[in-house]
């Protein structure tokens, strides 16, 4: 029983046993990149991954090139520090109830699931940094809706789903 336990382990311990190596490959449709002596192109569509191939002076890179981020725009952070709609769900109207940290243009709409708008407000209201206000449901048929809250500067600030009973 020794010698056939010592002999498994002798060939276990004999066998080359070499981990899996991946080799880099690009899997989209297209890319590569150009360098000479005074330029290089790089382009690629597909799967980050690269190869490096070199013939003489020239060398082409096929792969994934990231290039660094270019921030184009920061959108300003919202005014609403604290909303609430309630109550949820609701039958006759919901009351929703702002705390900003500074005045703003807020205009509120109400939409259904299918994104049509039900009831909209047509002026902006200037609001001060605490706001409460009463909407009307009553007429709505029992589902979800959405009172969507807007400022001229950001556009669309929140969405506040409630359920009508």
């Amino acid at each position: 029983m020794k010698q056939k336990i010592l002999l498994i382990l002798a060939l276990i311990l004999s066998v080359d046993v070499n981990a899996q190596s991946l080799e880099r490959q690009v899997l989209g449709a297209s890319g590569s990149s150009y360098s000479g002596a005074s330029m290089q192109v790089d382009y690629t569509v597909g799967e980050a991954a690269t190869i490096t191939g070199t013939a003489g002076s020239f060398t082409v890179s096929q792969g994934f090139q990231q290039n660094p981020a270019n921030t184009t725009a920061i959108k300003e952070q919202s005014v609403l520090v604290n909303y609430s709609l309630y109550p949820n769900p609701a039958q006759d109207q919901v009351t929703l109830s702002i705390n900003a940290a500074a005045s703003f243009a807020l205009k509120v709409s109400v939409s259904n699931v299918a994104g049509q708008i039900l009831l909209a407000d047509q002026q902006a209201e200037e609001i001060a940094q605490t706001y409460k206000r009463t909407i009307p449901i009553q007429a709505f048929a029992t589902g979800v809706y959405f009172v969507n809250l807007y400022d001229d500067k950001n556009g669309l600030l929140q969405s506040i789903r409630f359920v009508k009973q």
